[in-house]
């Protein structure tokens, strides 16, 4: 029976009937039994948390700690009533280098009182310093019953210096320094000697100290530290929008851990900043669903500032890839394709699949219906109908977000009687390129898209009672990859973060 088919077949020649003839006798479509076509690999990226640090300022005038204290701290701070048996210290009387005596004792009634003034407040580096002027008046009366009285003034400076922290129980708490000084210490001269009270007056001041200490430790226990950190920490948990459409980009915050710095003197408040420590991711595509709230724990110290960290997943679609693929492929088909060796060629790209495949590829599958029209080889090749694949790596260069296809290889099959025509057409400089091209075009888009919806987006976020504004000082690139669901890049988007917290 083969035997018959050759000859019917060298008869046909012979008689002049063309390939053309016997190409539309027996027009077939293109098998590709004769090679692998590429598997498809579902992976996915795995996207690491960002960590940030949101940072907001909280604050108590110095004005409402100064009130109080002037409430807790009495304005006299000491009075005497008393009689003193030596109200002039005694002297040794020598005549002529002998000792004969002393002189007599000589007694007064003592009177007086040590009186505060306004307390001041005031910053000293990391410290708090309460400042209280105090002046005294005493005055001796019926002095050795020959003096009526005599007043004496001074005055001194209480100082008090305060460092504060907060405990893990988000409590504050202090540390202080007391001091004072005289600078005019209360003394009169009776009986041609001086006379001070300042050793009496020490003592008294001492008590009067440690009382001002209490109330201070009072006031400072008093400020409400833990309820302005669980409104920031409550408020931190949150999906944010930073873009709602094409595509849709989400800032998801995650706290973790929350600490108090220290605290300073910034104008007329006493101030110290709140740090809460959270996870950050950014999504692209559909909402992703809400972080799992937790309760605020110990104050851990953290102290560092409030920078922003995150990866920017850039992805693109091979749905949205393969449009792009064949409209350019079409673009050029229109414009006329020849190839040395088939002259004129019409072609029909019908279809384009994208999908990744193993060894970190992605495969490219087209669909088309070919015929080299040229003066070369006029109709005689017919109509070729077949698929093509080709495979490549994208790669990028450290750095840098721009990509680039290496290793394109292309293969497939086409009937015997018409040969390779659609992948010598497919092999052709111009429609690889077009291909390449259309491939990392469109990254490029998506990518240049989503980085700047994620920098206007987070420039001002509203997030109920808190409002964040983030600023990108830097981004880096990661390297592409090839996974299920599309072109993937990580992109390290870091910088700072300040979180503004309305106080309920």
């Amino acid at each position: 029976m083969r035997k018959w088919v050759i000859a019917a077949v060298a008869l046909l020649v012979l008689v002049g009937i063309g390939a053309v003839t016997v190409w539309y006798l027996l027009e077939t479509r293109v098998r590709i039994e004769s090679y692998d076509k590429p598997q498809r690999v579902e992976s996915a990226p795995g996207i690491d948390d960002g960590e940030t640090v949101l940072v907001t300022t909280i604050g108590v005038p110095l004005e409402t700690l100064r009130r109080a204290l002037e409430t807790d701290v009495p304005r006299r701070l000491w009075a005497v009533d008393r009689q003193m048996d030596t109200c002039v210290p005694q002297k040794n009387i020598k005549v002529l280098g002998q000792k004969l005596g002393k002189t007599p004792k000589v007694k007064c009634r003592v009177t007086g009182q040590v009186d505060r003034g306004r307390i001041s407040l005031v910053g000293k580096g990391n410290r708090l310093v309460a400042r209280i002027p105090v002046n005294a008046t005493v005055t001796a009366r019926d002095i050795g019953g020959v003096i009526k009285q005599e007043t004496a003034t001074g005055s001194a400076v209480m100082e008090l210096s305060v460092r504060l922290s907060v405990g893990r129980d988000w409590r504050a708490q202090s540390d202080l320094d007391l001091d004072y000084r005289w600078t005019n210490e209360p003394g009169i001269d009776i009986l041609g000697q001086r006379v001070t009270f300042t050793k009496p007056a020490d003592r008294e001041l001492q008590q009067v100290m440690r009382g001002v200490e209490r109330a201070l430790n009072r006031e400072i226990g008093r400020i409400a530290i833990k309820p302005r950190v669980e409104q920031l920490w409550t408020q931190g948990f949150a999906t944010l929008s930073l873009s709602r459409e094409n595509p849709p980009v989400w800032l998801t915050i995650a706290p973790q851990e929350a600490g108090v710095g220290s605290f300073r003197v910034r104008g007329k408040e006493l101030v110290t900043d709140v740090f809460v420590m959270a996870h950050t991711r950014v999504y692209v595509g559909a909402r992703p669903a809400d972080p799992e709230r937790r309760k605020l724990p110990r104050n851990s110290g953290v102290e560092q500032g409030g920078g922003f960290a995150a990866t920017v997943p850039v992805m693109a679609d091979y749905a949205q890839l393969e449009p792009v693929i064949l409209r350019a492929l079409g673009n050029l088909a229109e414009k006329g394709i020849e190839r040395e060796d088939l002259g004129r060629v019409e072609i029909d790209f019908e279809s384009v699949e994208v999908f990744a495949t193993g060894g970190g590829r992605i495969a490219v599958g087209i669909q088309a219906e070919a015929e080299p029209v040229g003066k070369r080889t006029g109709r005689s090749w017919g109509r070729s109908k077949g698929e093509v694949w080709l495979t490549g790596k994208p790669v990028t260069v450290a750095g840098s977000e721009l990509v680039r296809i290496e290793d394109l290889r292309i293969f497939g099959d086409m009937d015997l009687m018409t040969g390779d025509a659609l992948v010598r057409i497919i092999q052709m400089e111009e429609i690889r390129s077009a291909i390449e091209a259309a491939l990392v075009e469109d990254f490029q888009a998506d990518y240049a898209r989503i980085v700047e919806q994620v920098r206007a987006g987070l420039a001002d976020v509203d997030a109920g009672d808190m409002r964040l504004s983030f600023t990108l000082d830097s981004i880096e690139h990661g390297k592409i990859g090839v996974y299920g669901s599309g072109l993937y890049m990580p992109v390290q988007a870091q910088g700072s973060v300040t979180a503004d917290v309305r106080v309920r």
